[in-house]
């Protein structure tokens, strides 16, 4: 069951465009961090009205956004999983976005309580320029 939560995360937020749908994967309590985030920007990301702030309403902006070459790793830990993978979209002002990630994951029931997301933030940099 964790790994089609995790599947449905990818797809619901890309190809899917499903953000409510999305946001329903998500434990109310859910923490996200962001290490690599831009200097400046938050890191952290607690409670799920903090996360629809931050990654929902960004994906609302964006009218495309696919996520290819999608890796589903399990690990020792039934709760923890790894997925790769890189994006390709289009925001709301017409400018490209790409990025390559890493994701780890902690699913508990039938939610996600806990990711962490690698990301390149030089990608994200170059489209607020």
């Amino acid at each position: 069951m964790s790994r089609q939560i995790v599947e449905q995360f990818f797809h619901r937020l890309g190809s899917g465009n499903d953000v409510d749908g999305w946001l329903a994967l998500l434990d109310p309590s859910i923490t996200v961090d962001t290490p690599f985030s831009p200097t400046g920007d938050a890191t952290r990301f607690e409670g799920i009205t903090a996360v629809e702030r931050r990654f929902a309403d960004a994906r609302r902006r964006m009218p495309e956004l696919h996520f290819y070459d999608l890796d589903i790793l399990a690990t020792e830990d039934p709760e923890r999983w790894v997925a790769t993978c890189r994006s390709e979209g289009r925001r709301g002002d017409g400018k490209p976005y790409q990025n390559r990630y890493c994701w780890l994951f902690r699913i508990r029931g039938e939610r996600i309580v806990w990711w962490c997301e690698y990301f390149d933030p030089q990608e994200v940099l170059a489209v607020r320029s």
